[in-house]
């Protein structure tokens, strides 16, 4: 009997958690038929990676029990105190990833960044792309669920922490997996980029699984009751939608990239078949072939997926709460890491393409910067 009574709270919760994604979803589609062009097939990935994490997530979690959950404080894991962190580990470590941006601020002062635009083209230390890419962003989603499974109490949680880990799940998913291997190529990412990347994903992921976990004193809420006072279910709800209509703007304009590439490697191709009886040199090859790209929010500024992801991660902060304060953190240091390489960035394409050419794009806020 009171197995089938955990089961049926279990299956009230996936409801109730269905209901919110799919009002999400179907909030941000209509958002963009009235005032976007039409959504991109692809984009409707998407809402079967939210119904896939939330499934992985609702079957591998222990069906909740009447009694509040119990913190474990645990020594266990990979490295003892370290991995996952000790309470104490935990709190220094929250500390030291609040000085972030200061480490970050020497972007503003140093011209070289390995990868992308500016990578270097030939070098000892580079990485072929796509595998740097990949290894370097992995980290961060496998480092939460692992810390959120093995920290997470015994009696388990309410959904709301299920859900916030699968939106950062969802998130890897693409940006990890998918993206790297979308892309028709890749210039290399030097070995201090992909070193930075992945201890940043290391640390991000360790805090917000810790987080997530109702791992210490100032952590998410642990009870359905303690949720409500946190944020109720509009912020809750709002914050999912944020997430989404970044997640989907995000990849929009990610594929507006990809496309400048696809169209040039196509137009190679047939250029190389024509030329084959001529012995014509081989091009310069597609990952150093750029344009300034035009659709969608690129018309007013030069990086919008990095405004986009932004806006993911302040949906997301929404939903935890203001006072999450690993998710701000989160926000903050990807701002405070990504905000110089778009002021740069737009630099390089005026020097590249020329000011009249580039007009007046902003870089990565209308109207600000």
């Amino acid at each position: 009997m009171s197995c089938l009574f955990s089961f049926s709270r279990m299956f009230c919760d996936a409801v109730k958690c269905n209901i919110i994604l799919n009002h999400a979803a179907s909030l941000v589609e209509r958002l963009y038929k009235q005032h976007c062009s039409p959504l991109p097939p692809p984009s409707l990935f998407f809402i079967l990676f939210y119904k896939l994490a939330f499934l992985v997530f609702s079957l591998s979690n222990k069906a909740w029990k009447s009694k509040p959950p119990t913190l474990k404080m645990t020594t266990i894991g990979l490295i003892p105190g370290y991995f996952p962190p000790s309470q104490q580990n935990y709190d220094l470590l929250l500390t030291l990833w609040k000085w972030f941006p200061a480490f970050a601020s020497l972007q503003w002062f140093l011209s070289f960044y390995g990868m992308g635009k500016t990578s270097l083209p030939s070098s000892l230390f580079n990485i072929p792309g796509r595998i740097a890419w990949f290894t370097m962003e992995i980290p961060g989603f496998l480092t939460l669920l692992y810390t959120f499974r093995t920290l997470s109490p015994d009696d388990g949680l309410p959904w709301q922490n299920t859900v916030l880990s699968a939106l950062f799940v969802i998130h890897y998913i693409y940006r990890a997996i998918l993206f790297p291997f979308l892309q028709p190529s890749m210039s290399p990412i030097h070995f201090t980029i992909w070193f930075s990347a992945f201890i940043f994903q290391i640390i991000n992921g360790t805090l917000l699984g810790g987080w997530l976990s109702g791992y210490y004193h100032g952590a998410a809420p642990i009870t359905a009751s303690a949720w409500g006072k946190q944020t109720g279910i509009l912020q809750f709800s709002f914050g999912i939608a944020v997430f989404y209509l970044g997640l989907v703007s995000n990849y929009y304009h990610d594929d507006e990239l990809r496309e400048i590439r696809r169209r040039e490697l196509n137009r190679q191709e047939k250029q190389q078949q024509m030329n084959q009886q001529q012995g014509v040199k081989k091009g310069k090859g597609v990952e150093k072939h750029y344009e300034i790209p035009k659709a969608g929010l690129f018309k007013w500024v030069l990086y919008p997926h990095y405004l986009l992801e932004w806006l993911e991660w302040f949906g997301f902060w929404m939903a935890c709460g203001w006072g999450s304060v690993p998710a701000r953190c989160f926000l903050v240091n990807e701002i405070s890491s990504m905000l110089p390489r778009a002021v740069k960035g737009k630099k390089w394409y005026v020097e590249r393409f020329g000011e009249e050419k580039v007009g007046r794009k902003w870089a990565v806020i209308p109207g600000v910067l």
